[in-house]
């Protein structure tokens, strides 16, 4: 029996309505028409009832057929529609098809009405209606054409399949971005805006159409205008000859980007979601209850330790090998109620496939039919493994930080939002000398910050409690905490952050550093030590190097002054007047010699040290730096007055002394320096050997020791002054010195009296002279030839004209340099070399060292400012036999030069 058409009709013209009536009865529809000739017939009709096909002529005189359309579209959108008129262009055609017309009809090919009709009733949707103008391409190209225009498709016509030209439609142009006259038609031109991966893919594509007659469906990227690339959907067919030969083939082309950019989304999606099931552990199960099929995800599988899917039956039954048998039961008795209609939600332990056992937890949701029967079960598996074991370890992580907090050196303090202690270790007990029980539940501000910081703290945490955030957060500071017996004692304490019961709370880790303070405070001590003792090195440096100038000043007055006074007639007013010059310059000597002594300069071997004159020097140095309200006394009790030690330093023990003892007197007062012969028995206080000693005693009417400090004043480090007046040798440095010497030395003192200090150091006996020591050689001159040098011209010429004046022949250099290459070019011309020690670009060692390898039997005599033994470094190395200071150097050379000739 036909099918039966409600069809709406709008037509003006009587004869047209009947020639389309007729012509429907061609169909294979048996066809029910209203028909109507107006616009507000039309609504009113659309309004009552819902119809099978609207047709309507495009123009009529109170409507058109853009706004008949727009009204069926508003008030019976899922009706087909198609247009029956008489004249109408293609462009007006396809931009009524673009709007969602489905299909028009000529009324001068009424026919049409037979496929036009069932097209629009069997194919509502845009992508049935492409296919079906695609399909009807072959049989009508208006046909063809309108759908084309309607998909968005672009058609593409390869009329000869031997050569590479082609027709493509106006919309391949538009996919492409270009205008018709920019790229000329042809398979070349696809191929070279082809990207590079895809051209074998579509060249292999049309070689399977032709030879196998496979479907041309493919999809390509090409090239677009504006540089990127686009997905192409490329489908046609071939037209073959009877012996299979391609003739032509046709197509259209598609802009797929959208879908391939969907596809890829959907894909990474998906790749998304299998990511988060993997990190989080979470698989995915169904079950199809009837059928008993269960279905698991990837991450399923992992979780159960399935490495081969195929081991696994999906069923129930094979489910229930892989939970543990401990747990077996209980996971089917919460499945039966879950079958039930009860909730499904449970944690229990399987056994993976390779063995190892794991917690899960499993929740799921049963669907039912109308007749209550389960059909369908999904649910999610958590791996909970790795959740039990981080229990686990932080259950062990506990104990051992409550191993850890009750065994620590270091204070753990934890205080609630509002200052209370919650957490007090037995350090923090030793430290602050409360018990738990005392602190738990006190405030902290209250009770362990001293008074003056308590208002500071209370803001502090008041401020925390709102914001977490405080100075002491998340950094190490020091402070002071207050004791139960009220002592302040120093401690480093490093506070962090916590959020519990949703209220911020601070632990702290707290140190008690006062061994540590006590350190830096004798280290600081140390370097302001090292730093006066460097100043004092410094100084010294600098008084060597004018002892040095200075020394060769008075090389040159004494040696001028004593060659003119040995001219002159004994006793005259000239030679008495010389003699007064020299008497000052040998006072300058003693100068130089205190001052060599201060900087060091001199040789500090153990050996005889006359106290009396270190005493003396003492005195006119520290005079000179002491204010005139300061008297120095000095008393030399004894005529033994020499030990064995080192010069320089029982002189600096002494210099610190008497800077301490002006130190104790900035008002003024009486330094008194004596220096007496003690004998000591057997049984003495200091328990000193039997024997004679020199005792010096140094004292003072100074302010006095404390003593609350006098017990400590020998302690290295250990001062009392302040950071600007010190020497740089501590009194446990004088203690050591003495203590070497093989002395002993104390103090005793009285506040607002004084101080005095005591040194006893053992006599030295020295051996008895012979007579061959007592005899006196006389002083006489010579012929031979001397080279003497000096870089400074009058001391050059002195010794010149002294030694000349004694008969020797004397050859003089201001250049070490020069005098190298004067002995070079005549080696045994010279009988000596007298030379000076500091020199440019070359030392007086530096010089006896060259020569001695030239000439090594030419004897060398050392000339210096300052003074150096036989035993410095490099000498060894060289042909010096004696080493003389420049002041000295007339006295002794005379005598020397025998020596060494007569040798």
């Amino acid at each position: 029996m036909a099918e039966t058409l409600h069809i709406l009709h709008l037509e003006e013209n009587e004869l047209d309505a009947e020639s389309v009536s007729h012509a429907l009865k061609a169909t294979d529809f048996h066809c029910l028409i209203d028909r109507v000739d107006n616009f507000a017939a039309y609504q009113q009709a659309l309004s009552e009832r819902d119809y099978d096909l609207i047709l309507a002529d495009f123009a009529l005189s109170d409507c058109d057929g853009v706004k008949t359309f727009a009204e069926a579209k508003k008030l019976s959108p899922q009706t087909p529609y198609i247009l029956v008129t008489g004249a109408i262009g293609e462009e007006p055609a396809v931009d009524m098809i673009k709007t969602g017309v489905t299909d028009y009809v000529l009324k001068t090919k009424l026919a049409r009405l037979q496929t036009a009709v069932p097209k629009a009733l069997e194919a509502a949707r845009v992508s049935r209606e492409k296919q079906q103008a695609t399909d009807a391409l072959w049989l009508s190209k208006e046909r063809f054409d309108l759908a084309v225009c309607g998909s968005g498709a672009g058609v593409w016509d390869w009329a000869d399949v031997t050569n590479e030209q082609m027709w493509w439609s106006p919309r391949i142009y538009a996919i492409l971005g270009l205008a018709e006259d920019e790229l000329p038609a042809t398979c070349g031109q696809i191929y070279a805006r082809m990207h590079p991966d895809d051209v074998a893919i579509a060249r292999q594509a049309i070689r399977n159409h032709f030879a196998e007659q496979k479907p041309y469906d493919v999809e390509f990227r090409l090239r677009h205008k504006q540089g990127h690339f686009i997905w192409i959907r490329s489908r046609g067919r071939a037209l073959v000859a009877a012996d299979g030969t391609p003739l032509r083939m046709a197509g259209y082309v598609q802009d797929v980007s959208d879908r391939k950019v969907a596809q890829t989304q959907l894909l990474e999606r998906e790749k998304d979601l299998l990511r988060a099931q993997e990190v989080a552990k979470i698989g995915v199960w169904s079950l199809d209850i009837p059928q008993n099929r269960l279905r698991w995800t990837a991450e399923t599988y992992r979780i159960f330790g399935v490495e081969n899917r195929n081991d696994f039956a999906g069923t129930v039954e094979s489910l229930d090998a892989y939970v543990h048998p401990d747990d077996r039961a209980f996971v089917a008795e919460k499945w039966r109620q879950a079958l039930a209609g009860a909730g499904y939600d449970i944690e229990h332990r399987i056994i993976a496939g390779n063995g190892q056992v794991k917690y899960v937890r499993e929740v799921a949701e049963v669907e039912f039919d109308a007749a209550g029967r389960p059909l369908r079960g999904i649910g999610v598996v958590h791996d909970l493994t790795r959740q039990r074991r981080a229990e686990e370890e932080q259950r062990k992580t506990d104990e051992k930080y409550r191993i850890i907090s009750s065994t620590a050196r270091e204070a753990f303090v934890m205080i609630d939002s509002a200052g209370k202690v919650t957490l007090w270790n037995p350090a923090a007990e030793k430290i602050f000398g409360y018990t738990a029980e005392e602190m738990l539940g006190q405030a902290v501000h209250q009770v362990l910050v001293p008074g003056k910081l308590r208002s500071l703290a209370i803001k502090g945490l008041s401020h925390f409690h709102l914001t977490g955030e405080g100075a002491a957060v998340g950094e190490m500071m020091e402070l002071e905490g207050l004791t139960k017996q009220g002592k302040l004692v120093p401690l480093e304490i490093s506070l962090n952050r916590v959020r519990h019961d949703d209220e911020w709370q601070a632990i702290g880790v707290l140190r008690d550093i006062s061994e540590r303070k006590e350190a830096e405070a004798e280290r600081q001590a140390l370097e302001q030590q090292l730093r006066q003792t460097q100043k004092m090195e410094a100084i010294g440096t600098l008084a060597g190097g004018i002892a040095h100038d200075f020394n060769n000043i008075l090389a040159s007055i004494i040696g001028y002054t004593s060659m003119v006074e040995r001219r002159l007639e004994p006793g005259s007013r000239d030679q008495l007047d010389l003699q007064e010059v020299l008497n000052a310059a040998d006072r300058a000597k003693l100068l130089v010699r205190q001052i060599l002594t201060f900087s060091r300069k001199s040789e500090q071997a153990q050996k005889p040290v006359h106290l009396d004159r270190v005493v003396r020097e003492v005195q006119h140095l520290i005079r000179a730096s002491l204010p005139s309200t300061i008297e120095i006394v000095t008393r030399l009790q004894t005529t033994e007055k020499t030990i064995l030690g080192d010069a320089t330093q029982i002189h600096q023990v002494l210099m610190n002394l008497c800077t301490n003892a002006y130190h104790a007197m900035p008002d003024g007062g009486t330094l008194t320096i004596t220096l007496e012969k003690k004998q000591l028995g057997e049984e003495n206080p200091w328990e000193l050997r039997s024997g004679g000693y020199l005792q010096l005693l140094v004292t003072d009417t100074g302010r006095g020791i404390s003593p609350d400090v006098i017990d400590k004043i020998f302690d290295p480090y250990f001062t009392t002054k302040d950071i600007d007046t010190g020497t740089g040798l501590g009194l446990s440095v004088v203690c050591g010195i003495v203590i070497g010497a093989g002395g002993f030395i104390d103090v005793e003192s009285v506040l607002g009296e004084g101080t005095r200090f005591r040194i006893l150091l053992p006599v030295y006996q020295p051996l008895a002279k012979t007579a061959a020591d007592e005899k006196v050689t006389a002083v006489t001159g010579g012929s031979e030839h001397i080279l003497f040098v000096d870089d400074e011209v009058n001391l050059a010429r002195l010794g010149r004209d002294f030694l000349e004046d004694l008969g020797y022949r004397v050859t003089i250099q201001t250049s070490s340099l020069a005098a190298l290459q004067q002995v070079k070019s005549v080696p045994q011309a010279y009988d000596l070399l007298v030379t000076d020690q500091t020199m440019p670009r070359m030392t007086g060692i530096e010089l006896a060292k060259q020569l001695y390898l030239i000439t090594p039997k030419l004897p060398v005599i050392l000339c210096s400012g300052l003074t150096y033994s036989l035993e410095t470094e490099g000498v060894s190395e060289t042909a010096i036999c004696k080493v003389l200071v420049k002041t000295e150097l007339l006295d002794c050379l005379p005598q020397l030069l025998r020596e060494v000739f007569d040798r």
